[in-house]
């Protein structure tokens, strides 16, 4: 349990806050200040405000670090704070960040907020704790404010963005925090009023600057060379870890559970020894491809095989949860994690669906689980084979 002490003096009366911000005070009040703290001053060419000296600064332009949960709202980093409390591999869980970005021609800030919603997110948006989603002021200029709560894993996540116009630009201040009792999100609410109460937003901002988009390269990965093999056939080409057998083109020995029924033939295969029984694999990596057929397409493709499963066995949200669009062998594709329960172990899954003008590849990892540790090193194998995957027709 993360310690939360630091966080007694920001329980000051949101009513105080809401004199100079004209947010709806959230639905539980918060207690009367008992301590104070030292607070601090940052300034750049966008923004000026006060922030507690415990939240940890991250200027624009610094090593970015993760700001969970993912909920893509697009734009440029301004700032960020994070609460050191709420960090782990490398992301804050408990955040106040500000982001800008260009303002349509015509467009205002509630427009281009709903039109951001609406598009599909990797998580879905609920309705939270906080009820004040509407029009708001802040720093003197009218606003849009958004309050909702997104679901990953065991907890809930409470957010709150505000859009706000400066000249051509749209600013975007997040405010969002994994939930723990109503008391503590109360306190963290004041905090974020507080920093939201002393914002000065700076007229004629710096142009936003359009980077190039850098080409794309094989990402890193883990696995030494030492421990790597090469597989190649007529239609794909990959690496896998040494110990791996492989299984070629139609091979029916290649037998792996649960079975998922993806259709089409098996392309090629690999599969860790350690984890066979009763001859059927427990962890491997198999590429399928299929026909679409015609009257058909991969959204239905994709969208029919799934509910096969969900008939067969319940899907639930697995170790990994990196569920969306991705790029694989140079193409666009959708992958999908999960997990499923058969009997006493769970088994995690991550399929890659490729499409390859009128056929499907389907790239499926599963694995039985273990332990973190090894689920790592099973991840990481999963990672060097997507990374080196070329599909050759």
């Amino acid at each position: 349990m993360r310690a939360r002490d630091h966080l007694l003096w920001l329980v000051i009366p949101l009513a105080l806050a809401c004199n100079a911000l004209d947010i709806p005070s959230t639905p539980t009040p918060a207690p009367t200040a008992i301590t104070s703290v030292k607070f601090l001053h940052f300034e750049n060419e966008i923004v000026a405000f006060d922030y507690p000296e415990w939240m940890k600064l991250h200027p624009a332009g610094v090593p970015e670090v993760g700001w969970y949960p993912n909920i893509q709202l697009g734009g440029q980093p301004v700032v960020g704070l994070g609460d050191p409390n709420f960090f782990g591999h490398e992301t804050y869980f408990r955040s106040i960040r500000i982001a800008r970005r260009l303002l349509p021609t015509g467009s205002d800030p509630k427009g281009v907020a709903e039109e951001t919603y609406a598009r599909p997110q990797k998580l879905g948006l609920h309705q939270g704790v906080l009820d004040a989603t509407g029009a708001v002021t802040i720093a003197g200029r009218p606003a849009y404010q958004k309050t909702y709560r997104v679901y990953s894993g065991e907890p809930a996540y409470e957010l709150r963005d505000i859009w706000v116009q400066n000249q051509d630009q749209l600013l975007i201040i997040s405010v969002w925090t994994e939930f723990t009792n109503r008391e503590d999100l109360a306190a963290f609410q004041a905090t974020a009023d507080r920093l939201l109460t002393s914002l000065e937003i700076k007229d004629n901002p710096p142009e936003i600057r359009e980077t190039p988009v850098p080409t794309a390269t094989t990402p890193p990965t883990p696995v030494p060379l030492s421990m790597r093999l090469h597989f190649e056939n007529d239609v794909v080409a990959f690496d896998y870890l040494i110990g791996w057998r492989t299984y070629a083109t139609g091979d029916l020995s290649f037998v792996t559970f649960p079975d998922i029924p993806y259709g089409g033939e098996l392309v090629a295969g690999v599969a860790d020894p350690v984890f066979a029984g009763c001859q059927t694999f427990c962890r491997s990596i198999g590429v399928y491809r299929r026909p679409i057929a015609s009257g058909s397409n991969f959204e239905k493709l994709l969208f029919d095989t799934y509910r096969q499963v969900e008939a067969k066995i319940p899907i639930a949200k697995g170790v990994w949860d990196a569920t969306g669009v991705v790029e694989i062998a140079g193409r666009p594709a959708y992958q999908k994690t999960y997990r499923i329960f058969w009997g006493e172990p769970a088994y995690e899954f991550r399929d890659i669906w490729i499409q390859n003008g009128q056929e499907v590849f389907i790239v499926s990892m599963n694995t039985r689980y273990t332990n973190p540790g090894d689920i790592a090193v099973f991840q990481a194998a999963g990672d060097l084979f997507a990374a080196s995957l070329k599909i050759k027709r």
